[in-house]
Parts: C-alpha cells; sequence; structure tokens
C-alpha cells in the first residue's frame, strides 16, 4: 500500500497490515467470527520531499492515532519514528515539541 506514495517502501506482512480505506478492520477489542481483519487502519499518507508521513488509526481496547515517519535513505526509505495519541491534534503537538524540523518538513 505505501508504494502509492512513495517507491522503494518495504512490504507488509499480515502482522503488520494496515486496512485500506473502505475496507474491514478490527477496531475493537473483539474480533468476529473468522480470520480477523488488520487492527490498523489506513487514514493518511503525505510525502513533502525526503519525508514520508502516514496517518492510521489502530483498534483495541483504546483506538489511538498514530503517524509513522520515513526518511528517503538511497533508493529506499527509512523508518525514523512513530507518534501515537488519542487526537491529531496532540500528535501534532508532540511532533513539535520533540522534533520541529520533523514537525516544519510536513507543514
Amino acid at each position: 500500500m505505501l508504494d502509492r506514495f512513495a517507491n522503494g517502501m518495504p512490504r507488509t506482512t499480515a502482522e503488520d497490515a494496515i486496512a485500506e480505506p473502505g475496507e474491514p478492520w478490527t477496531a475493537t477489542d473483539t474480533p468476529g467470527p473468522g480470520k480477523p481483519p488488520p487492527a490498523r487502519h489506513f487514514l493518511l499518507g503525505a510525502r513533502n520531499g525526503e519525508t514520508l508521513f502516514v496517518w492510521y488509526e489502530s483498534g483495541g481496547i483504546a483506538r489511538f492515532l498514530h503517524v509513522a515517519l520515513f526518511a528517503r535513505e538511497g533508493s529506499g526509505w527509512r523508518f525514523v519514528g512513530h507518534v501515537a495519541d488519542g487526537t491529531a491534534e496532540r500528535i501534532c503537538t508532540r511532533l513539535k515539541q520533540n522534533d520541529s524540523s520533523v514537525y516544519d518538513r510536513f507543514w
């Protein structure tokens, strides 16, 4: 899925799968019968030059928003960080407080 934003992204496995928009995903800690869908749900991907931001939501007892950050490295992408919180506003505040250079590259 991430290849649509940036060529050279690593392929995902079943354990780290993120459901595409509109696809089923496990939003609670009680999956239905059969093979459970991914516990993560893709929200937004954005690329600004050499920085890639992937916003997604995770299910469970508490639902969280996440941002995975990647940086261009040669012909591929390297994972550089992850922020999770209950609201997008708090994630943006944490990004700005903890690493203003990452925040500035996106905003």
